[in-house]
């Protein structure tokens, strides 16, 4: 094997599975103990390249691209594998009855792989293949009828090495019935291992129930739904839900509040933003409550164009070539991109964007947008991206603030700060006017003026002195800040 090279590494252990799969007669006890040799050693291998995909956001599109699919086929090669020996222990090829033993291992293996392609399909913002949920589906009816479903089992060596195949099943699905389309790849990770954590406290069963907010059809190949008022039982109809995690995890949510970080027992390995935490975790308070979250605007259907302009800098030198040219009738950005509006709100917008989007379209990301014939701009937060099964996506988008002026801003007693010359630092105000404290709210490029307390922000002709109140909201891409007004001297 390439040494210090994970990618090549898994890249050759799925080729020879793909080869061993089509070696004739092949006795089934060998494969299986060549296919848990190279799982085994593959583990360390693949659990190096998340951290890698995790921690380069903007990276280049090609290495972003060879770590995804050499993850995904990884997984998709190993977890077809042993799908693979299954069926032949199903057809009776070569059984004996000492490798019984294995079908607990095998089933938990091969929803555990199906679980994590439909991780990484949703660190992409894909559409999850109907092939994943009937695979989940078959996988768990074979430990049902083979009457191991519910016994834990030694699954792999060492910690959190055993489980149940229902455990590895629930796992999967509340995951993603906890809305990962709307939390960022490191957000989404944070929410697997939390819910892994939680998977012998979730509930199912084959009837409603309480704790069980959520439907699965074993036979049905679609994925899982929230439990509609009046569901009845079926034969392949499975009710589930958060169970009594949902108790364990406001638990999880007080700790987290008084200490700062997660119990020591959780398995989230690695250093990530406690912001990002405690976002994740309300977030999945959200999700598993026994009533769902009501919109915050009524939803309107419409059919319009929105011009779209990535980030803070693009969309405020956009804006201001409107303004100097008095018009929205100008040139728009060699970034801007034109969606399909089909829904809207007060709070924000439901659109369709092309088959293959660019880099930058991902969860968190600042745009400011205009819609077809307004004679103004707005700012915007894609919140939400969603992929159906014609390789269409489809975003949520969150309005902020009830305007977008561009401003620039400077250091206390800049001098220069008065000059229309100097550009300064470009700001967005989101602001109509200041609320009942005297507060305006500005959208800042992150890192700007981080440690200074009070600013000049040159707004069109007028320069006024204001004070740092608090942060918002904050990212990689923008600071969402609040700041108090000052009489000028």
């Amino acid at each position: 094997m390439p040494a210090g090279d994970s990618l090549a590494v898994l890249g050759k252990i799925s080729t020879w599975i793909e080869e061993i799969i089509e070696i004739p007669d092949f006795p089934l006890q060998h494969l299986l103990d060549v296919l848990d040799l190279l799982d085994q050693f593959a583990k360390g291998h693949q659990l190096n390249l998340v951290p890698s995909y995790l921690d380069t956001p903007r990276m280049r599109k090609l290495s972003e691209s060879q770590l995804w699919t050499t993850s995904f086929q990884f997984w998709q090669t190993i977890g077809s594998a042993y799908l693979y020996c299954l069926e032949r222990f199903q057809a009776g090829d070569e059984v004996t009855k000492g490798f019984r033993r294995n079908l607990p291992m095998i089933v938990c293996r091969a929803i555990r792989s199906l679980t994590l392609q439909l991780k990484w399909t949703l660190l992409r913002y894909g559409r999850v293949e109907d092939r994943i949920w009937r695979d989940l589906g078959r996988a768990y009816l074979f430990a049902g009828s083979w009457n191991f479903a519910t016994r834990r089992s030694a699954i792999y060596p060492g910690s959190h090495g055993e489980a149940t195949a229902q455990e590895e099943l629930l796992k999967a699905l509340m995951f993603f019935v906890s809305a990962p389309d709307a939390l960022t790849p490191v957000q989404q990770h944070i929410a697997e291992r939390i819910v892994a954590y939680f998977g012998p406290r979730f509930a199912l069963h084959t009837t409603p129930g309480p704790g069980c907010i959520y439907t699965f059809d074993l036979s049905m190949h679609l994925p899982p739904i929230r439990a509609r008022k009046g569901t009845v039982a079926a034969p392949l109809l499975r009710f589930f839900g958060p169970g009594t995690a949902f108790e364990g995890l406001h638990l999880m949510i007080e700790h987290m509040q008084e200490q700062g970080k997660l119990p020591p027992d959780t398995p989230l390995n690695g250093h990530f933003d406690v912001k990002d935490i405690k976002t994740v975790l309300d977030h999945l308070a959200r999700c598993w409550s026994e009533f769902p979250a009501a919109r915050r605007g009524k939803r309107r259907d419409v059919l319009t164009r929105l011009t779209v302009v990535p980030g803070l800098a693009e969309t405020a030198q956009w804006m201001r070539q409107m303004i100097e040219a008095g018009t929205v009738e100008v040139t728009d950005p060699r970034v801007a991109e034109s969606w399909v509006v089909i829904d809207a709100s007060d709070a924000g917008y439901g659109a369709v964007v092309t088959a293959h989007p660019d880099d930058w379209v991902t969860v968190g990301a600042l745009v400011g947008l205009r819609r077809e014939t307004a004679a103004t701009c707005h700012m915007g937060i894609l919140r939400r991206i969603t992929s159906d099964a014609h390789g269409q996506h489809h975003v949520g988008l969150q309005l902020i603030g009830a305007v977008a002026i561009p401003v620039a801003l400077f250091a206390a007693g800049t001098k220069v700060a008065a000059d229309p010359l100097h550009a300064g630092e470009p700001a967005i105000l989101i602001s109509r006017k200041p609320d009942q404290h005297g507060n305006i709210e500005l959208l800042l490029r992150p890192g700007s003026f981080m440690h200074n307390k009070t600013l000049q922000m040159r707004y069109r002709d007028r320069l006024l002195n204001i004070e740092f109140a608090k942060t918002i909201e904050q990212s990689q891409e923008y600071r969402w800040v609040s700041y108090r007004l000052m009489a000028n001297r």
